[in-house]
């Protein structure tokens, strides 16, 4: 059975890279994005369980991705990083 599904989305690669190495010793299955875009296209693949996003991306909020995705049926539970 494959772990709980997360989606991190971050700008910085390393910090990116980071979380993804600690979640991944968890057992959990990691996919990471730089951006909304795909983001928003990672989240109609897979329907990840938790979504951890930068709330301040470069091309926009990462709360409204979280908004949007719940307005259109996401249960995913959202961590939003800010700086």
């Amino acid at each position: 059975m494959a772990g709980l599904g997360v989606l991190i989305v971050e700008s910085d690669s390393g910090l990116r890279d980071a979380m993804k190495d600690q979640l991944l010793g968890h057992g959990l299955q990691v996919t990471v994005v730089d951006g909304l875009a795909s983001a928003n296209d990672e989240m109609e693949r897979s329907s990840p369980a938790v979504v951890i996003v930068e709330l301040g991306l470069p091309e926009g909020s990462g709360l409204a991705l979280l908004d949007d995705r719940r307005r259109l049926g996401s249960d995913a539970h959202g961590i939003g990083l800010g700086r």
